[in-house]
């Protein structure tokens, strides 16, 4: 039995509801190094509440910078600069 308790902002989800809750979403984005700009895309799985508002074109809020945070990470680890995110798409 999972007890633990996820947080999220306001969000507040168990375990076993967040296992039947989640939603993926596509993010395209770009990034530059030097005198190159490169466009990558990822999918990520995360809270359907909070994936349907980010591909409904929220461009604020503490979701919208968590996931610009994640992506910069990425960004990073593939060589480049986070440049910005192009588009969400619900999966």
């Amino acid at each position: 039995m999972l007890t633990r308790v996820v947080t999220c902002g306001t969000f507040i989800v168990s375990d076993i509801e967040r296992a039947v809750f989640m939603k993926n979403i596509t993010v395209t984005y770009h990034m530059e190094r030097e005198n190159e700009t490169a466009e990558n895309c990822v999918t990520l799985s995360i809270d359907e509440e909070i994936a349907k508002r980010l591909s409904q074109g929220s461009q604020s809020g503490v979701a919208r910078a968590r996931l610009e945070r994640a992506i910069s990470c990425l960004a990073g680890l593939q060589g480049y600069l986070f440049v910005g995110i192009c588009t969400i798409e619900l999966d």
